[in-house]
């Protein structure tokens, strides 16, 4: 009982000691301020570095917006060759700052002061890096700081070193004075306190805080991908801090990662340890290094077959066991997952398994059309992709396999940080998924390839317009039928921008796209044509798709309606050139029926349907029809199961369905009983592709 009770509590501690060092911030962070000082101008800002590596500054930029503003003004562009070291400090202040610590930094644009209450941030030159609003401020990660008065004072805001930080354990002699200020919530009025025991600025030549070897180094794992179900030895490569003297090591192993518990198992490089195993907790007690990088590794793991990113937690300790920063990170490739289960989404329309990985396989129905995102489908549904070294590489039609992140953008669920794993196959046929009205698009179509039929297109006030034009990356423009209206757009990459707009009722293909900036995400759905060819403009327009009828082994009937009187043609071929030629009459009619005779039986033929009014022509899309086989067919359809069926509800009564069958042994005696051909038709009813 008491090993059992002594296990419990040790890996409960592993719990608490993780979060703790998750709410430590793992970037560059604004950890003191003042908008005023001995003047009211006597203001500065304070950056510090938590992570475990120096960074460079150059490019960054300090930017400044007041309570109530909508704009960021630069108050600092910070010039290239200035670092801030790991556990560092860098402060930035105006001219007209009178403090005793040395700016590292005095840039002429902070020539305007910032308010008592506002809004600051530090970015990279390109991306936010950390921000904080403060007293009133409009924007704030979270909740807003308190600001440090709004009269003359010596005051600061500063930022805490633990959740536990209270005013009088950061001022000098405090218990945390000295443990940086790494605290980061996300919450800056939980992050941040007032300093009123004096404001404490610091510079690159202030003393590095904290001056722990708990947590101490860095480490890295190889190989970091692995495939699900398949067994391989773990490395782990940690470079100590030459200055830090850590006594134990443990790494915590997901419980998803299958190896054998064994001390036998793991080995060290340039390091000796006692090594325990308690549960998944790998203890390297007393360790001693020979060099300041070592290798820890772990054979025969094996991960489950799903994709997932695991960040394993590497600690190391002097006084108490803390998280390296950054840990070390395993992404497991898994099995495929359906579409439909990525793009499930909360009651917000926000994915379910949004930053998660998940591996899918699918047709793309776009490629680099837009320039980026790319679009997928199975046979669950569509979503769409964002990585350039996937979409530049393939085209329409291929079937891939690819992991990525789940992400949503404007409401659109995506896959970004792709690994392509394998094109299956190329040259794949895509069709629209359905034909729908625009009253009818809805989540369950977003990423998806349809169809629209009978549409207008118009400006946002309603006027024809003349040319699809484009502006910067893309233009919206109204489209409309009889259910509804909603926004069609033409990227800047597709080969129809700045072309003529159909001027009259035309038909049109895109993928479905989402541009939804406010929660719940339900809305602004965007049809996007992928090129000219989806744009069926003219003609009596197609109401209802070609269909075969009358098949013989020489002859079969193709039939459809148009929405206006028009001709009745059908162009056919063994190949999509349609190179047998064209059959058919002008009569004029809504209801058309073609028969095609003098065929060869057996034989696919492709069929290509179109209808002419007023000098105009609509094309029905390209179908696959059959003629039937030279001896004859009995026209049995047998149905097979390899689970057990309920043969009462099999249609027709007379071909009862066939439960609990090997499908590979049934297969292999069809076809050896075969004298010409069988067909086979595959389908899934298990909710999994």
């Amino acid at each position: 009982m008491f090993s059992i009770y002594k296990h419990l509590l040790i890996s409960f501690f592993c719990i608490v000691f993780s979060s703790i060092s998750f709410s430590q911030a793992n970037h560059i962070v604004i950890s003191e301020f003042a908008t005023r000082g001995s003047a009211a101008t006597d203001e500065f800002l304070e950056l510090y570095n938590p992570t475990n590596s120096s960074v460079d500054l150059s490019g960054w930029k300090l930017e400044y917006k007041s309570a109530t503003g909508s704009t960021w003004s630069t108050r600092a562009n910070i010039p290239s060759g200035k670092t801030i070291a790991s556990h560092g400090y860098f402060l930035i202040a105006p001219q007209s700052y009178v403090g005793n610590v040395t700016p590292d930094y005095t840039p002429t644009e902070w020539n305007a002061g910032i308010a008592d209450n506002g809004n600051l941030r530090i970015t990279d030159g390109t991306n936010a890096i950390d921000k904080v609003g403060y007293g009133t401020g409009n924007d704030p990660e979270g909740c807003d700081a308190p600001n440090h008065g709004t009269s003359q004072n010596t005051n600061s805001v500063e930022r805490k070193a633990l959740t536990s930080s209270t005013s009088t354990s950061m001022c000098s002699g405090g218990s945390d004075a000295v443990l940086g200020n790494g605290y980061d919530s996300d919450q800056n009025c939980s992050d941040f306190i007032v300093r009123s025991c004096g404001r404490d600025p610091q510079n690159t030549s202030s003393p590095l805080e904290p001056v722990l070897c708990d947590g101490s180094g860095n480490a890295s794992i190889s190989p970091s991908t692995m495939n699900g179900g398949v067994s391989s030895n773990i490395v782990f490569t940690y470079k100590k801090d030459p200055l830090q003297t850590i006594s134990d090591l443990r790494i915590i192993f997901p419980a998803a990662l299958s190896w054998s518990h064994n001390v036998t198992d793991i080995s060290l490089t340039n390091a000796t340890a006692s090594v325990v195993i308690i549960s998944d907790t790998i203890l390297f007690n007393g360790i001693t290094f020979s060099s300041d990088s070592s290798l820890l590794a772990i054979n025969n793991v094996t991960p489950q077959d799903s994709t997932k990113s695991y960040a394993i937690p590497f600690q190391t300790k002097c006084n108490e066991f803390r998280n390296v920063s950054p840990l070390p990170s395993l992404l497991v490739f898994g099995a495929p997952i359906p579409i439909s289960t990525v793009k499930q989404v909360d009651a917000n329309g926000v994915p379910i398994l949004s930053t998660q990985y998940v591996t899918i396989q699918g047709i793309a129905s776009v490629a680099n059309e837009f320039g980026g995102p790319g679009y997928m489908s199975d046979n669950t549904g569509g979503i769409a992709f964002f990585d350039s070294s996937v979409t530049n590489h393939i085209s329409i039609g291929d079937e891939i396999l690819v992991t990525g992140r789940v992400e949503p953008f404007g409401g659109l669920t995506e896959l970004t940080h792709l690994t392509w794993h394998q094109t299956i196959s190329q040259g794949n046929t895509v069709d629209p998924s359905a034909t729908v009205t625009i009253s009818q698009v809805n989540e369950d179509y977003e990423g998806q390839l349809i169809k629209i039929s009978g549409v207008v297109v118009r400006d946002t006030f309603g006027n024809p317009i003349a040319t699809w034009a484009v502006t910067g990356s893309g233009s919206n423009y109204r489209l409309i039928d009889a259910t509804g209206y909603m926004d069609i757009r033409v990227d800047n990459n597709v080969d129809f921008a700045n072309s003529p707009a159909p001027q009259d009722e035309f038909d049109v293909i895109g993928v479905i796209s989402q541009h939804d900036v406010s929660s719940p995400y339900f809305g602004n759905y965007q049809l996007m044509p992928r090129r000219s060819s989806d744009i069926k403009s003219g003609g009596p327009l197609i109401a209802q798709n070609p269909t075969e009828s009358n098949l013989s082994q020489t002859s079969f009937t193709i039939s459809w309606t148009t929405h206006k009187n028009s001709s009745s043609y059908v162009k056919y071929g063994l190949t999509e050139n349609y190179e047998l030629g064209i059959v058919g009459n002008a009569n004029s009619t809504r209801n058309h029926s073609v028969e095609l005779t003098s065929l060869s039986s057996g034989t696919i033929y492709n069929i290509q349907a179109f209808s002419d009014s007023s000098g105009d022509t609509s094309y029905a899309q390209n179908i696959v029809v059959s003629t039937t086989s030279p001896n004859g067919s009995t026209g049995q359809m047998n149905a097979y199961f390899n689970k057990s069926v309920r043969s009462s509800l099999a249609y027709p009564s007379n071909n009862q369905a066939q439960g609990t069958i090997n499908f590979i042994q049934k297969a292999l005696s069809r076809i050896n009983s075969a004298k010409k051909s069988i067909d086979v038709a595959v389908y899934s009813l298990s909710g999994t592709s």
